[in-house]
């Protein structure tokens, strides 16, 4: 599933792939990816992940004109994960 940026806040639009995703049964412990394509995602409320087998993931570097989270608003947390996680670094 992917996302791709909007003027203004994106948050929702990146909750409610989330969400969709959550709502589904994991295979083999996974539920899908919400890809976020390339662009700038202005997000004004963090952003939950509340259920495993979710992968939130950008495209690109910044660098090479891929996925930038932007926080605005009032500070806050960009990404909220609960329950179970598996993390991994990549890139650089």
């Amino acid at each position: 599933m992917s996302v791709s940026p909007i003027d203004g806040d994106n948050g929702a639009a990146i909750q409610k792939a989330i969400e969709q995703l959550a709502a589904t049964e994991p295979v083999n412990g996974f539920r899908g990816t919400v890809l976020l394509t390339p662009g700038v995602y202005n997000c004004e409320t963090p952003i939950n992940i509340n259920a495993s087998g979710i992968v939130l993931r950008g495209s690109g570097s910044a660098e090479t004109g891929g996925t930038i989270l932007k926080m605005t608003g009032k500070p806050h947390v960009c990404v909220i994960v609960k329950g179970a996680v598996k993390t991994s670094n990549e890139g650089k």
